[in-house]
Parts: C-alpha cells; structure tokens; sequence
C-alpha cells in the first residue's frame, strides 16, 4: 500500500481498453506483439532478481560435492539443508530492499508506456 501499487493496478485495468478496445475485437498482431515484448522483459527481471539465489546456491552445491567427495563419513545432508536454508533467508534479508526497488522500477515502467 506504501508503493501506490493498488492505484497503479487501477490504472493498468483503465489503459487496457487502449490495447483492447469495448466492443471491438483486438488486433491479434497488436496483441503478439505486446504479448511478446513483455514475456521477454519479464523473465529477464525474474532472472535478474533470482540471480543471487541461484549463484550462491551453485557455489554452496559445489563446495558441499567436494566436502563429500574429501570426506564421504560426514552427512553432507544433515549438514547442508539447515546451511542453505539459513543462508537463503539471510540472503534474502539482506537483498530484498534491493530487488524490490528494481521490481517497483520495472512496474513503473511497464505502466508509462506498456504497449512498447
């Protein structure tokens, strides 16, 4: 409620009847088109936000194979889960404000011109 996000969303529903127009039917081209350039922005932001998770949690993997390939004793299962949740938690407490800046840029974007 702090980011406006629920006025944006209001605002988003108004300018959907420039790309679907009442008592017309769309354009299908208009439609891939737009359709297309936003599945792409989308993951390329849902990648960019999961990037960390993903690079620490390779390098964590890493570390735990040659851990149980040193020492195949210790129960590399017992150890690890408790390790990467902990360490999934912290890291998101520490990057959460940073990817949540990123996302309320990208809808800020999406919502100035969404039909790009």
């Amino acid at each position: 409620m702090t980011t406006g996000f629920h006025v944006k969303a209001a605002a988003f529903v108004v300018l959907s009847y420039d790309l679907l127009p009442a008592m017309r039917f769309p354009d299908p081209s208009m439609i891939a088109q737009a359709g297309r350039g936003q599945i792409a922005r989308s993951f390329s932001l849902a990648f960019t936000l999961a990037a960390p998770f993903v690079i620490l949690s390779a390098l964590y993997n890493l570390t735990l194979g040659f851990i149980n390939k040193a020492m195949p004793q210790l129960m590399v299962a017992f150890v690890g889960a408790p390790v990467i949740t902990l360490g999934s938690i912290a890291l998101l407490l520490l990057t959460a404000p940073v990817m949540l800046s990123v996302w309320l840029a990208a809808i800020d974007g999406f919502l100035s011109n969404p039909f790009r």
